[in-house]
């Protein structure tokens, strides 16, 4: 298998991405919480950040050098990117976009029609070849997605967290597509996620990013072992940044964190000005379904990232994607199994949640309450 080796800076708002290192195995997987620095790793390995500094080279062949001042156009290092929502090109039909980089294919027409057939049948696409993009469902668009980074003749395919904006229920059905293209194809691939599940089940080696530093590297299994022996008790209070974009007379809908998204809180803010919410893990209950809206109760969405069981009691460490760090509830058992990767809602009430403003913060991080001018709602 082909070696990569990256040794790159790029600086960002929150820190600098710090990367180096060398993997050939056939699936590398990237893993750390959101924000971590991911994407931004993946953008410069497909030559979409030119600002960053360093050197990529890939079969022996430089795809960047700061040095010599060589850089490689994203288009000329051949790679076959699986973006986070599927990305297709909305005025093609499905077949259409699984053959639009069939320009780069080196073989005959008949050869490639072939590796396009094969591609078609392993990701059962052929009953959707002629269908329009906007007619097709999520787990549908992700598995086009992938079968146009197959059909580009690729070097190396880069995949950015293709199941995230799946339901459970969909990722579950795609992981075993995704093992068959392992299992198939002599390609290279990256895996970025943030679900232990899908770095265990499809890759042979990992990398763990934390605010853009490698902190951990090897085989999945020993990897996580590590990172659950040494894990710390979770702390209690987490910020996230918010703005407000709306307000009716029952409360005001906040765009939440990095990344964004819009979530309604029974709350009156001013609109436009910029606070943080505090939240406590103390304060929570989780549910396995997302909760119909009750006045005074606030529903926060997150991803289950592992699960230590003792007596008594669950620790969850959950994914809120919302900028900050993943957070640790502790519960008592529930009914029903909670696994790696589920989606759960976190419940709080309406007077156990804190707003602070303070503008000059922009970080979120875990703070002292009486440290600042603090609302209660």
């Amino acid at each position: 298998m082909n070696r990569l080796i990256i040794d790159i800076d790029l600086p960002l708002d929150a820190f600098d991405l710090q990367v180096a290192l060398a993997t050939q195995k056939k699936v590398t997987g990237i893993f750390g919480p959101s924000g971590s620095g991911k994407t931004s790793l993946m953008e410069v390995i497909a030559g979409l950040r030119t600002t960053a500094q360093g050197k990529i080279i890939f079969a022996q062949k430089y795809w960047q050098d700061s040095k010599q001042k060589l850089f490689l156009q994203p288009e000329k290092r051949g790679i076959g990117l699986v973006p986070q929502q599927g990305l297709l090109f909305p005025h093609y039909d499905v077949m259409q976009n699984i053959t639009a980089g069939q320009k780069r294919y080196q073989g005959s027409a008949k050869s490639y029609q072939k590796h396009v057939d094969k591609v078609v049948a392993l990701l059962e696409l052929a009953h959707l070849l002629h269908r329009h993009v906007r007619m097709i469902s999520g787990g549908e668009r992700q598995r086009i997605a992938l079968a146009r980074a197959l059909c580009s003749s690729p070097s190396l395919i880069l995949m950015d967290e293709p199941l995230t904006a799946l339901d459970h229920q969909l990722r579950q059905k795609i992981l075993p597509f995704l093992q068959q293209v392992r299992h198939e194809f002599d390609i290279p691939m990256i895996l970025i996620s943030h679900d232990p599940k899908e770095i265990k089940t499809l890759c042979d080696d990992m990398i763990v990013l934390h605010k853009g530093k490698v902190t951990a590297m090897g085989h999945p299994e020993l990897v996580f072992a590590e990172i659950r022996k040494n894990q710390k008790p979770g702390k209690d209070v987490y910020r996230i940044p918010f703005s407000v974009i709306a307000m009716t007379e029952h409360g005001a809908t906040l765009r939440l964190g990095t990344p964004a998204s819009s979530h309604f809180f029974h709350t009156r803010f001013d609109p436009g000005e910029m606070n943080h919410i505090e939240v406590n893990t103390s304060n929570m209950m989780i549910s396995l379904v997302k909760p119909d809206l009750v006045t005074g109760e606030n529903v926060l969405a997150g991803t289950v990232l592992d699960v230590q069981r003792q007596t008594g009691k669950t620790k969850v460490l959950v994914d809120m994607a919302y900028g900050i760090e993943p957070l640790t509830i502790e519960i008592t058992i529930p009914k029903k199994e909670l696994s790696i990767g589920m989606p759960i809602y976190l419940i709080v009430q309406k007077h156990r949640l804190l707003y602070t403003q303070h503008k000059q913060m922009q970080t979120p991080r875990p703070i002292s309450v009486q440290a600042y001018a603090a609302k209660q709602f």
